[in-house]
């Protein structure tokens, strides 16, 4: 999915495509936000510390990959009872 990040004037500041690259993007947020005149913007990178539903997934412990091809091309899905034809698509 395409991210723009666009300035006060609608000028296209930071663009980039797909998963990854948040170090630049949270960098070029920062940038926007210090040209705005915004005093109070971190130097780095923010580290969140997310607890419970909202921590981030460890990854040495997860069975099932991230799939967003459907069922029909599922591999290695780990779940009780497999995966189910159908099940949660709308018609």
């Amino acid at each position: 999915m395409p991210i723009a990040i666009l300035d006060i004037h609608g000028e296209i500041r930071h663009r980039q495509f797909g998963e990854g690259g948040y170090r630049e993007l949270e960098s070029g947020i920062q940038r926007l936000l210090t040209d705005a005149g915004s005093r109070a913007v971190p130097g780095d990178v923010v580290r969140p510390n997310g607890h419970g539903a909202e921590a981030q997934a460890d990854w040495h412990k997860a069975k099932s990959p991230e799939n967003y091809l459907g069922y029909q091309r599922t591999e290695h899905f780990s779940s009780p009872g497999g995966s189910v034809a159908g099940c949660g698509t709308s018609a």
